[in-house]
């Protein structure tokens, strides 16, 4: 039987000036459905074109008028968001009337939270990614890519005064009396002051990968990937609240100033084998790429907890000792922890060809991380003592070692060049 063939591609001109019309894919589209419906009748093989719309045949050979070169480099914007960590109260406030032993405790009605852990969100983060490439030959069997990728530094914070609130504080859970208590940071009998929280963050990751053709057809392509993995994420958690006396209490006198800083610095590195699948599929001028890879490796999470309270009495001086009240001597110091990762990571991508070298494209990604540690999670609320009263023997706040799953998703728009 003669083979006849129907094929929907750019013409001349258009090869030659690099520029996909839209009125022409749209013909191409309905002469395309019109090839398809005559072709069902005799039952032969209907197989999408690698470049131009389609190619529909019997027996013909299917080729790329246009190819598409052996290098390529995408640069994309990204517009992604993270997942957040654990959920501990930080501050607390009481109506003003409250006494200054009941004030800020989790276990009364009264009391209301001003700010959690869950309110550390830091809303979309900008950043970029860059990738380039190299098919080794013009069939494309196989080709090495790199990339790398980083989101702006993401912040998130609270801030608080007695102006506001007359009654400020920070609770834990009171160890030796095994009930809620409360750090008062303002008063209105005899106590001012403000509290500050910033949580600062970054993420960035760099790839190496093998591409190995699987399959091959008309306008479709399955790859095999096989690469290595790095990925960084980082997070510090800053509290600081200042207080001032404005009469006496116990034995301070008025006038004394109390600072209290805790903070909690956290770095994940994860490092690791990947591999995983990636399809493209060609639609004329339009192309649907997905690829999914799991990486496996390591991640090791480095933990640094500090913190200090500083008391100034009028006409006496300052005193500083360590420890604030998330982080006192009992957890004070630089932690490291490592665990077996798997890090799948999904990715898809639209595009469109303005030119044969030149397309534009849109997607969405995503990356689970595993026993990543974040810095709220190593907050312990338990105490069983208060700078600068001496450590017990129940030693809290402990270094909880606490990991949950890092999510990091969200949009892209970029475009690549081929050449």
């Amino acid at each position: 039987m003669a083979a006849w063939v129907v094929r929907i591609t750019r013409d001349a001109s258009n090869r030659a000036g690099g520029k996909c019309r839209w009125l022409q894919c749209g013909r191409g589209f309905v002469a395309a459905l019109l090839a398809a419906l005559a072709l069902l009748g005799t039952g032969q093989k209907i197989a999408a074109g690698e470049y131009g719309i389609a190619e529909y045949a019997t027996g013909a050979s299917c080729a790329s008028d246009c190819g598409l070169g052996q290098f390529w480099v995408r640069g994309e914007v990204l517009l992604w968001w993270t997942n957040r960590g654990g959920n501990p109260a930080l501050v607390t406030t009481s109506p003003s009337t409250t006494p200054p032993e009941l004030a800020g405790r989790l276990n009364l009605g009264t009391t209301s939270v001003l700010f959690a852990g869950e309110d550390l969100a830091q809303g979309v983060l900008p950043g970029g990614r860059i990738t380039l490439g190299w098919w080794f030959d013009d069939v494309r069997t196989a080709a090495l890519e790199a990339d790398y990728f980083r989101l702006g530094d993401g912040t998130a914070g609270f801030q608080a005064t007695s102006a506001q609130n007359p009654i400020l504080a920070r609770p834990f859970f009171d160890m030796p009396s095994n009930s809620q208590d409360a750090l008062l940071i303002a008063h209105p009998s005899f106590l001012q002051g403000s509290i500050h929280i910033d949580l600062d963050s970054s993420l960035q990751g760099f790839g190496v990968t093998w591409r190995q053709g699987l399959l091959q057809g008309c306008g479709h392509r399955t790859d095999l990937l096989i690469g290595y993995r790095l990925l960084e994420f980082d997070e510090r958690l800053r509290v600081a609240s200042d207080s001032q006396f404005t009469a006496p209490f116990g034995q301070i006198v008025t006038g004394t100033t109390r600072n209290v800083l805790d903070q909690l610095d956290v770095s994940n590195h994860f490092h690791g084998a990947e591999i995983g699948l990636a399809h493209s599929h060609q639609f004329g001028c339009l192309t649907a790429d997905v690829s999914f890879k799991v990486a496996l490796g390591g991640t090791t999470s480095e933990v640094d907890i500090d913190g200090r309270t500083v008391t100034t009495v009028p006409n006496a001086g300052s005193a500083q000792v360590p420890g604030g009240l998330f982080a006192q001597e009992t957890n004070i110091g630089w932690y490291q922890d490592g665990r077996f990762s798997a890090v799948p990571e999904l990715a898809v991508r639209l595009g469109y060809d303005l030119t044969a070298n030149l397309r534009v494209m849109c997607g969405y990604h995503l990356i689970v991380w595993p026993y990543a540690m974040r810095a709220i999670d190593q907050v312990d609320v338990r105490m069983s003592q208060l700078p600068p009263e001496p450590q017990t023997g129940l030693g809290h706040p402990q270094f909880s070692g606490t990991t949950s799953t890092f999510v990091a998703q969200g949009l892209q728009l970029g475009l690549q060049l081929v050449w």
